[in-house]
């Protein structure tokens, strides 16, 4: 039976306490998917996380329980029982945190956490010297050629639909490996000059070959990670552009990556802006005629 502390309220204050202890411990820590689920259910049941030993925690949470103690080392502790007695000292002891802290739910803790992220986006890019002169030579760059795979796939993706409505050529780029390199020669062959790399955690081997698979092609490359990514060791893009990435959930959170993305599209479009909008107006008026979306009648 867990130790009884003071009257039923105490208890469930301190079960706060010892939840939001783990919240702070968890900040600006990158945890694998694995870890983020052990702590997500920790979190789930504060009036126990502080009793459990690694063993039924695994079993609760369906992880191995080496799993468990890679989650409490990531933390800084040397074990699972170090994290545990760390809580139950935190359970017993006064509060780490405000009160509003303690009270907030889950969802309103990453909604918070991604909203400060998405506002810092405006300090970066106001800050960031480079985005006029890369706007200009990825529209210059003919094909324009974005890169990002496993994970950042879908960035390059977004990036690459949209801003081939105001460049004449852009070309995605996915897959690693040869098939990653079979398309960087071509694009350099037909007069590539820029590289917009996504490279998002966990940085995929496959990613940093493309990068410096570029370098070594002569393409000047743009690179768009997170504000943790360590420096690549043999080559050094010539745009970096590091953002906060949200963590707080099972998986990454990138809103303030996307917004980044859309400035540099905008971005791209004051470089010629007459052209741009010519650009746009005919494909909207294309898209138009051919009904391709749907107006709710």
């Amino acid at each position: 039976m867990n130790p009884q502390v003071g009257t039923s309220g105490d208890v469930a204050a301190s079960s706060l306490y010892a939840g939001a202890e783990l919240r702070q411990l968890a900040v600006g820590t990158r945890l694998s998917p694995t870890s983020r689920r052990i702590l997500a259910r920790l979190l789930e049941y504060p009036d126990e996380l502080a009793w459990l030993s690694a063993k039924a925690l695994a079993e609760r949470v369906g992880v191995s329980q080496p799993s468990v103690s890679r989650l409490a080392a990531s933390l800084g502790f040397d074990g699972y029982a170090a994290l545990r007695d760390h809580l139950r000292q935190t359970r017993v002891g006064s509060a780490p945190c405000s009160t509003d802290k303690l009270t907030a739910s889950h969802v309103d803790v990453v909604a918070s956490r991604e909203a400060a992220n998405t506002a810092e986006v405006s300090m970066i890019v106001d800050g960031w010297a480079g985005l006029p002169s890369l706007a200009e030579a990825a529209i210059q760059s003919a094909p324009l050629v974005v890169a990002g795979v496993r994970a950042s796939a879908y960035l390059a993706q977004y990036f690459a639909y949209l801003a081939a409505k105001v460049h004449p050529s852009v070309m995605a780029v996915t897959s690693g490996g040869s098939i990653a390199v079979d398309a960087l020669v071509g694009a350099r062959s037909s007069g590539a000059e820029v590289l917009v790399a996504l490279c998002m955690p966990r940085y995929p081997s496959e990613a940093i070959e493309v990068i410096e698979g570029a370098c070594r092609l002569g393409l000047r490359v743009a690179l768009i990670s997170d504000q943790a990514m360590p420096p690549l060791r043999n080559v050094e893009p010539e745009w970096h552009l590091a953002l906060p990435v949200g963590s707080a959930l099972t998986f990454d959170a990138h809103p303030a990556v996307l917004v980044a993305l859309s400035l540099l599209l905008d971005a791209m479009c004051e470089v010629h802006p007459a052209a741009a909008e010519a650009r746009l107006e005919a494909l909207d008026a294309y898209a138009d005629n051919c009904g391709f979306y749907w107006s709710g009648t």
